[in-house]
């Protein structure tokens, strides 16, 4: 007649994770659709992307944060097929790096999370620039395009605190 607390429980965490998964892959999604969409006209637009790979790195599990990276990267490295392999191996370097400075960090601090991200940023940048310099042979220097790109890579670093913020009172995350 009684109620198993085990037997109900599980069902509906199992049921919670999922839905959080859901919801973390559509924002994926979204983000991708504003990225693509608002990158012509927003000369100031952070890269969302990697900012949601950065995120899910420090505020999930290792293994979650490494598949949602390599799903990233397939999305964002469908946006220029020459830096799609780089953007599929640097990913999940990224959302592997980004967990374990969770771990050593502490992951709300907003220092911790401008430092974390502006790795990320030269990173992508610097793999980026090798990957084109090797396959097209025409692409400039690292500090060239951190000169050309300055807006939106200082963009998305100064922004990674508040949307970090936001998303983890959205996934309701606590410490």
């Amino acid at each position: 007649m009684f109620l198993d607390k085990t037997r109900v429980s599980k069902p509906i965490l199992r049921f919670c994770k999922m839905k959080k998964i859901i919801q973390v892959y559509l924002l994926l999604i979204i983000a991708f659709i504003l990225q693509v969409s608002a990158a012509g006209q927003i000369s100031w637009m952070p890269d969302l992307i990697l900012l949601m790979v950065v995120f899910e790195g420090m505020f999930r599990s290792g293994p979650e944060a490494v598949v949602f990276a390599l799903v990233a990267g397939a999305i964002r490295g469908s946006l220029s097929f020459g830096t799609f392999s780089a953007d599929i191996f640097t990913f999940p370097i990224i959302g592997a790096m980004g967990f374990l400075e969770g771990r050593i960090f502490y992951r709300y601090n907003p220092v911790a999370q401008v430092l974390i991200t502006t790795i990320a940023v030269c990173l992508v940048v610097f793999i980026h620039v090798l990957c084109l310099k090797t396959s097209e042979g025409r692409c400039a220097g690292f500090f060239t395009v951190l000169t050309y790109n300055w807006k939106p890579l200082l963009v998305t670093i100064v922004s990674a605190p508040g949307l970090f913020f936001l998303l983890s009172r959205m996934f309701h995350l606590e410490d």
